[in-house]
């Protein structure tokens, strides 16, 4: 019998405030999306665990703060990420 194989990837959710990185943190995650606003504070990560083909994959999809200050220690947690998300709003070219 074959043991099936795992896969881990690392995402992180990057932008400025109130542009809705948690609401996308969680429609990844969760497959659902929640209108109400929580501010994050510090980080949050959250984990979505699924299989293709038999290959066991989970990914680790994590967002922080969009205050200034947690931008700039934002690129610690890009090391060792599978990919990064940009959000931003088009109508606030403040956040972009």
């Amino acid at each position: 019998m074959c043991t099936p194989t795992l896969l881990f990837h690392k995402y992180v959710v990057y932008g400025g405030e109130k542009v809705g990185k948690t609401s996308f943190q969680q429609c990844l995650s969760e497959d659902e999306f929640c209108e109400s606003y929580t501010p994050t504070i510090g980080c949050e990560v959250r984990v979505k665990s699924y299989s293709l083909d038999n290959i066991h994959c989970k990914s680790q999809i994590w967002t922080t703060s969009g205050q200034g200050k947690m931008m700039t220690i934002s690129r610690a947690f890009l090391r060792g990420c599978s990919g990064e998300f940009d959000i931003f709003f088009t109508i606030r070219p403040c956040t972009q």
